[in-house]
């Protein structure tokens, strides 16, 4: 679909050639649509930006679900240290730079930021309601909302200073460090709760 080329054109000269730098004409060459037909699905540049939020959100919420997805399939208890591992690779990717991008560049140009702020929010929560379906039976303890926070916090740490602050050893220091602080704080149903009882809500413990 031309809309959706486009889309993905914008996310590609976001990621290519910066937030401030791109135009909409440089959108339509990457996308090879002419002004004229971008125009008829965009009447504006900032109602485009608002779109390719939105596309850049649901994105990257479906590789999250999809990869995590697999990861977990046919698991009898969530495999922690796995997750933690995809999780990284969510945002060890072009499209956390895109995001990245666009929180910078929003820092400074009103428009953008009176787009991001509602976007955030609407992707924060649908991550993390999708979280608690992934791993239904983590979502049961008493720390779950501190750990997907802190494990938020912390990567997105990692993946924002890797652009100029790469170094391997301490990122494998950090992920080991995480992986044993989440299963502590998750040691009251980890592999206490299985996830199909958990999924359905009839819980059942060894």
């Amino acid at each position: 679909m031309t809309r959706t080329a486009i889309l993905d054109a914008a996310l590609q000269c976001f990621y290519q050639l910066g937030y401030n730098s791109t135009t909409t004409e440089k959108i339509a060459a990457e996308a090879g649509v002419s002004r004229g037909a971008m125009l008829h699905h965009f009447p504006s540049r900032m109602a485009l930006i608002a779109a390719a939020v939105k596309h850049l959100n649901e994105k990257r919420l479906s590789a999250y679900e999809q990869e995590e997805t697999e990861i977990q399939d046919q698991a009898r208890y969530t495999r922690i240290e796995e997750g933690i591992e995809s999780y990284w690779r969510q945002l060890d990717s072009w499209l956390f730079v895109v995001f990245l991008e666009l929180q910078v560049a929003a820092r400074t140009d009103p428009e953008l930021h009176e787009i991001m702020v509602p976007a955030v929010a609407e992707f924060d929560s649908a991550s993390r309601e999708a979280t608690r379906k992934l791993f239904p039976d983590l979502a049961l303890s008493e720390q779950f909302d501190l750990a997907v926070s802190v494990s938020l916090y912390l990567l997105e740490g990692l993946a924002v200073n890797k652009i100029t602050r790469e170094s391997i050893p301490l990122r494998d220091m950090v992920m080991d460090y995480l992986k044993g602080q989440l299963r502590t704080m998750f040691r009251d149903v980890h592999q206490v709760v299985d996830r199909e009882s958990a999924s359905s809500g009839v819980v059942r413990r060894p």
